[in-house]
């Protein structure tokens, strides 16, 4: 080695990164060999081998930096690693043998061929031209190196390896670790590290700790599995106990289930709507008897107030006048009474008045038996519905007139258009000085309009009056669909 110091500084440079390149590549095919997956005694040996040759480059490396830096202070030192460059090279010899014996002796030879070249009495017997063998077994191991990366590169690209079974892992969707009872992490794949630091912030080396950081912030599921959350999305937890070569070891899965989260929100959410709605159609369905009840009971109040209330009215009408009813009204009185019984069975509102002309000729005659002269100017509307509803208010009006207002004369004019079918009822008693309060015969006047889709309107600027407006065409629309 001394023979390097007649070289200039810059040969000396170079050949120093041409042995920090050899190492490296030396180093390279130590790593691509150890990740091999078959283990036999070949595998062995050509570790060894792989291994000599990175040792024999490193050892180059001790005896040029040693030279360097002897160099730097001036002073040259003694000691070349005589006793490390024979041990290396009986080992090397050693596994050259046995490769040999299994009819694979290429690697290991390069690596016997590049320490015998570094040996110290090839040194001493080569004198000022050791430089020459020095360089010629640095190109040996570069090529040695190169040759078994490249070799178990395309092994490892055609064959199971450690290195393949980690890219596999690394490129799936699911997190993977395993680790010992002690916690030490055996193998975890890239989408678990990054769950790691999504979850804590940074990466965890104890496989046990990670799992207590899971359990604090997820959330338990009915099968032991546990549920995290984050703002992106959700990672479901399971965690499994197994053996690999008869020692325990943990297995701790994380699976995305973003999706299937948001669907069973969504499907617990339309849960959560369906059961109120079972709840109002349930308190509806409970309500609706008493409903029907209510609906009943006004039906029945409008009808004897309207047929009731026309007796009673010709008959207070009477004795007003200081008459008394003849035999035939008392009867019909008295008949209008007994037929409550029929009404409380309940009326049938689909029914319609059956000739609403005969019922209006009715009401005026009743009324002129006592006195009372009820005019209408014109004839009523075609439409039944609608002609019944006009005779049923008319009625009313004009019992209202009778009884509060001791009129003797009810006017109605009646204006029909193709629209609109408007009616106003007024009467001969006093101007209204009071506030009219509504009472029930108003309340079935509007009930029956509403169904109408009428409007009912009171007027006491002049005297009292009612004005009725029902639409035609609306009740036309109506009437052709139910046909």
């Amino acid at each position: 080695m001394r023979s390097f110091y007649s070289f200039p500084g810059a040969a000396r440079l170079a050949l120093g990164a041409f042995i920090v390149l050899c190492a490296i590549l030396a180093a390279l095919a130590f790593v691509l060999h150890q990740s091999r997956f078959k283990r036999d005694f070949s595998y062995w040996l050509n570790g060894a081998a792989a291994l000599f040759a990175l040792c024999q480059t490193l050892l180059c490396a001790a005896m040029f930096a040693q030279l360097q830096r002897s160099v730097f202070i001036g002073f040259i030192m003694a000691g070349d690693y005589v006793f490390l460059r024979y041990a290396l090279f009986l080992a090397t010899e050693v596994a050259f043998l046995c490769l040999c014996f299994k009819k694979k002796p290429l690697p290991c030879g390069f690596a016997l061929a590049a320490s015998i070249l570094n040996l110290p009495i090839v040194e001493m017997r080569a004198g000022r031209a050791f430089p020459l063998f020095f360089f010629a077994s640095l190109l040996i191991l570069f090529f040695c190196a190169a040759f078994i990366s490249l070799k178990i590169y395309r092994e490892l690209s055609s064959q199971i390896s450690r290195l393949s079974i980690k890219q596999a892992i690394d490129s799936l969707d699911t997190a993977i670790l395993f680790y010992k009872k002690s916690g030490q992490i055996l193998l975890q794949n890239e989408k678990m590290r990054e769950l790691m630091v999504k979850m804590a912030g940074c990466v965890f080396y104890n496989g046990k700790i990670y799992f207590e950081e899971v359990l604090a912030k997820s959330e338990p599921c009915d099968d032991g599995s546990r549920l995290y959350r984050t703002s992106e999305g959700a990672w479901l937890f399971v965690k499994k106990e197994m053996r690999i070569r008869k020692n325990p070891v943990t297995l701790l899965t994380a699976a995305d289930v973003t999706q299937l989260d948001y669907a069973n929100s969504l499907l617990q959410e339309k849960n959560n709507e369906l059961e109120a709605r079972q709840m109002e159609l349930k308190s509806f369905i409970e309500n609706i008897e008493e409903t029907c009840h209510i609906e009943e009971l006004l039906k029945l109040k409008t009808e004897t107030h309207d047929t009731i209330g026309q007796r009673l009215t010709l008959l207070l009408r009477c004795l007003r006048q200081g008459e008394l009813p003849d035999k035939l009204s008392l009867s019909s009185i008295l008949s209008d009474l007994a037929d409550l019984s029929d009404l409380q069975r309940g009326p049938d509102e689909t029914k319609a008045m059956p000739n609403p002309q005969a019922e209006l000729d009715s009401l005026v005659e009743s009324y002129r038996y006592a006195g009372v002269d009820i005019s209408l100017n014109a004839a009523l509307p075609p439409d039944k519905k609608i002609s019944a509803a006009l005779v049923l208010i008319l009625r009313e009006a004009a019992a209202n007139a009778v009884i509060h207002g001791h009129a003797d004369k009810v006017f109605a004019w009646l204006m029909c258009d193709k629209e609109n079918c408007t009616m106003r009822i007024t009467d001969n008693s006093a101007k209204i000085t009071t506030v009219i309060k509504e009472g029930g015969g108003i309340f079935g006047m509007r009930r029956q309009l509403e169904k109408l889709g009428g409007k009912l309107f009171i007027d006491t600027a002049a005297r009292f009056a009612l004005i009725v407006t029902v639409p035609l065409q609306e009740n036309e629309i109506q009437e052709e669909k139910q046909l």
